[in-house]
């Protein structure tokens, strides 16, 4: 239950206005939360906890995401662009499903009510609404629920980066038509039928945005999300830009770019595809997130 001594704004959010500071709305008026432009407060004492999972290690050659390491480096500078400081910015590689969940919750049964915000970026394997681990598969509606009971993230903005594959369709470029062609339908294996039901594969809860690095059924190229994003933020430093902003911009690189990768993994044919992200949004408002938060 919201605290009725809370000084307003609540829940975290501002408007981008001052009140009017008059009392007692008559039923005509209108509510300021209905005709005003909110932005998240991004006035606490720290910018907050900049978490990134790597998973890499998968047994074999083939399997392993090698090249992982110039991901991370990448969202290290997005996380110095984005005003976190170097010691709120923790690495963890190759966590076993049981420990990535106790560190998740570890968080969020921590003290955050200084923070403004958190990001957790997870880089890994995945399927339509599974994230891997070495030895396990498991939901991606278990980031939300451990994430759920973090009372003193409420109203905060929750940013959560997700480099994996969705599924085993590739986005092919330079076809003929723009819609897409898939290599096989999603709905029909081995010549039966298989019905996907997806359960929490985005949050219920508002003030998260998630960005996937790819829309569901389809494979991911590895890389591309955290480059973009860190030319987005480069950009939006001078831009002035807010979040949505920074990763529409990631969006429009991902449909300018193409490579050439394997059709299947047992054929020597090769093709050019192209990738689109998804990006999931319950904000309430505009997010605004720049340097100078604390001491690198």
């Amino acid at each position: 239950m919201a605290d009725s001594n809370a000084k307003e704004p609540t829940l975290g959010i501002q408007s981008s206005i001052p009140p009017s500071g008059s009392s007692g709305n008559t039923a005509s008026s209108v509510r300021e939360e209905d005709s005003v432009p909110f932005t998240y407060d991004m006035g606490y004492e720290n910018r907050g906890d900049f978490l990134i999972f790597v998973f890499k290690d998968f047994g074999g050659s083939e399997a392993d995401r090698n090249g992982t390491e110039y991901e991370v480096q990448n969202l290290k500078s997005v996380a110095e662009n984005w005003g976190f400081p170097t010691r709120s910015i923790k690495v963890h590689w190759d966590l076993s499903e049981e420990t990535f969940k106790d560190e998740l919750n570890i968080w969020a049964g921590g003290n955050h009510e200084k923070d403004d915000c958190v990001v957790i970026a997870i880089l890994t394997h995945g399927l339509e609404d599974v994230l891997l681990t070495k030895e396990t598969r498991f939901p991606i509606g278990e980031i939300w629920k451990c994430l759920k009971g973090c009372n003193s993230m409420e109203g905060k903005p929750k940013i959560l980066l997700i480099q994996a594959c969705r599924g085993e369709q590739l986005d092919e470029a330079g076809n003929e038509s723009s819609t897409r062609r898939l290599i096989r339908s999603p709905d029909v294996i081995a010549g039966g039928t298989k019905k996907y039901v997806y359960e929490y594969i985005y949050p219920e809860e508002p003030d998260y945005i998630v960005m996937y690095a790819t829309t569901l059924y389809f494979k991911a190229i590895r890389g591309w999300l955290c480059r973009y994003l860190l030319e987005a933020t480069n950009v939006a430093r001078d831009k002035g830009w807010d979040l949505m902003n920074q990763m529409t911009a990631v969006a429009r690189k991902f449909s300018s770019e193409c490579c050439s990768v394997k059709k299947y993994p047992w054929s020597h044919d090769r093709i050019k595809v192209t990738q689109s992200p998804e990006i999931f949004s319950s904000l309430r408002g505009k997010v605004f997130l720049h340097k100078g938060k604390g001491e690198n």
